[in-house]
């Protein structure tokens, strides 16, 4: 069998989605490369990590993650700063946020010492670790070096990083520029052909609430209401409490 044929299946698989059959063929790729008699490769290892996590298997992940860092080394190779953005993916689902970040950290200062720019989606996953962990100021902070990187590679605005920002500010009591993100967020989604999110309105009207622009606040808690039974979405029993507050 060859190698690079099953590498061009496996990749397709995942990029469909069919992880159980990617693994399948990494581990068949694997095992071929070891009954040929050539050296571990740390890319094949690393790619069986990122299916495992794919599969919500964090625990096997972390060890291929593991074992990949350590066959670059054997091998005299530069560490790949992509490995510990994913450990710090994995560390973070398994409930280790402090761990995760220092991953992310690692991830920011090999790419420095490599010359490579910041990558915004892991300034993304930076920052909703840090606002998970109630760091908002922090938070705010990468979301906003994730918007300027984004400018800066050319890259369009990302609703990821708008609907952060407005999260930060909102936790942070500044309801104005919470209520101009969500709003910029939901320009953003409409523009990707992607369906209104009944909780991003939401978030609209929590801000206008607490801006005491109660009228329009009633009035997008209702088209959130709305939204919800239009997409068969159970109620959300806060809008019945702040509608009626």
């Amino acid at each position: 069998k060859d190698i690079d044929t099953l590498y061009g299946i496996g990749v397709t698989n995942y990029n469909l989605g069919h992880y159980e059959d990617t693994l399948v063929v990494e581990e068949e790729i694997i095992q071929l490369n070891q009954q040929r008699g050539l050296p571990d490769n740390p890319n094949f290892i690393y790619n069986r990590g990122t299916t495992l996590y794919c599969l919500e298997r964090y625990e096997e992940a972390l060890a291929d993650y593991d074992e990949a860092e350590r066959l670059l080394e054997k091998r005299g190779e530069p560490p790949n700063p992509n490995l510990p953005s994913s450990r710090a993916l994995a560390y973070y689902y398994l409930g280790r946020e402090t761990e995760a970040l220092a991953e992310f950290e690692k991830t920011e200062q090999l790419r420095r010492e490599q010359g490579l720019p910041d990558d915004p989606d892991i300034l993304v996953n930076h920052a909703v670790i840090l606002s998970y962990m109630d760091r908002d100021l922090d938070a705010l902070s990468y979301y906003r070096k994730a918007k300027r990187t984004r400018i800066e590679l050319g890259l369009p605005e990302d609703p990821d990083v708008t609907y952060g920002l407005g999260d930060c500010y909102y936790s942070l009591g500044r309801y104005k520029e919470a209520l101009n993100e969500f709003e910029k967020t939901q320009h953003l989604n409409a523009a990707l052909g992607l369906p209104e999110d009944p909780d991003l309105v939401k978030r609209r009207a929590d801000s206008l609430f607490n801006l005491k622009r109660y009228l329009e606040a009633l009035a997008i808690y209702t088209e959130s209401q709305q939204l919800r039974r239009e997409q068969g979405l159970p109620a959300d029993p806060d809008l019945t409490i702040n509608r009626a507050r």
